[in-house]
């Protein structure tokens, strides 16, 4: 249950939203209303445990301002298009065709209140310690994760600066599906992202017309 400051911001936010959805795509309405107040409930229990930045107006703020970049860039004519490799888009107009926003540091700051790090354990210091040795050597080094949501990225850089390996968690890249370079909402997360892109087999069986393309994407 929400409280009254809480509610009355996701009942605002809510009715925003609705408004900027075009008839034509008001599928999209009912999942992102219920990750709207899944959003909002994650981050009234940070607020209640002090984190003023988990605030209800900061909070509609955050969500509102993905899904507007989600509406610019996940769709329609502006939609971003991946290619085989992607580097994070940090905000360097000169490198990233005009382009100001650092998208790393959206996902982080979209996702960090939602998360309890202050009670949060990193097991295993000594392992990534020996990881980022083997890096700082010019080794390669393959982290497997038990993939457990769409912010997995953001959670891992978010323990990787925790226990002081910021700058790393900056430089990982990460192996994305298609899901998270042509989902609307997923796209900006994934554009503060290096990533190289690849298809699943269950994707390029899906469509036989489409499947070379994919398969030699993955090549």
């Amino acid at each position: 249950t929400l409280t009254p400051e809480f509610q009355a911001a996701l009942d605002q936010s809510a009715a925003m939203l609705k408004a900027s959805i075009d008839e034509d795509k008001s599928s999209y309405a009912e999942p992102l209303l219920y990750f709207m107040k899944e959003y909002f409930t994650a981050n009234q229990a940070s607020f209640l445990k002090g984190n003023k930045q988990a605030a209800p107006d900061k909070t509609a703020e955050r969500f509102l301002d993905g899904i507007q970049l989600g509406m610019t860039y996940g769709m329609g004519a502006t939609k971003y298009r991946f290619g085989v490799s992607h580097t994070a888009m940090r905000g360097n107009p000169e490198t990233e065709e005009g382009n100001t926003r650092d998208y790393y540091e959206f996902g982080c700051e979209f996702f960090r209140h939602v998360m309890d790090l202050e009670d949060s354990v990193v097991l295993g210091k000594e392992n990534l310690d020996q990881a980022f040795e083997y890096i700082q050597k010019g080794e390669n080094v393959v982290f497997l994760a038990n993939h457990q949501s769409e912010a997995d990225p953001q959670v891992f850089s978010c323990m990787l600066e925790k226990v002081g390996y910021g700058k790393q968690a900056e430089e990982v890249i990460y192996v994305a599906g298609h899901k998270v370079t042509t989902d609307p909402l997923a796209i900006p997360f994934s554009m503060g992202r290096n990533l190289v892109c690849i298809h699943s087999k269950k994707h390029i069986d899906s469509d036989s017309e489409t499947k070379p393309l994919k398969q030699k994407q993955n090549l």
